[in-house]
């Protein structure tokens, strides 16, 4: 392989962590999608709204794609995604946008959950 491929799997590597279930804070921004493609948005605190400025009836039934942009690694996030689809909870530091459309670095914690309804999500 070339060195910019082995550099790009570090970097992946690096960027990935494993989960950690006793580092949940409630009071952590967080929005809750759906685990299949394009990743509704099923729920999002006040804190993630304050964080990102978005407007929660703004968010809440719209794809995830609205917190995507050019700097946003689709490798890291949908490796969470399918981690937390398995069942196993995994960290990844990744670029999301803002309601103003400012890039800001994020650690993004996927974990399998369940929503009202019984439906999985994470």
């Amino acid at each position: 392989t070339s060195g910019v491929d082995d550099a790009e799997d570090f970097v992946h590597e690096v960027m990935l962590m494993a989960g950690d279930e006793d580092g949940v804070n409630v009071d952590d921004p967080f929005v809750v999608v759906t685990l299949e493609a394009p990743h509704t948005v099923l729920e999002a605190s006040d804190s993630w709204c304050q964080l990102s400025g978005f407007v929660r009836s703004g968010i809440v039934g719209r794809s995830m794609r609205m917190l995507q942009g050019p700097t946003t690694d689709m490798t890291i996030l949908k490796t969470i995604i399918g981690a937390a689809a398995a069942g196993n909870s995994r960290r990844g530091l990744i670029a999301l946008y803002m309601g103003s459309g400012d890039d800001f670095l994020c650690v993004v914690t996927g974990r399998k959950t369940t929503t009202g309804d019984g439906k999985a999500a994470c």
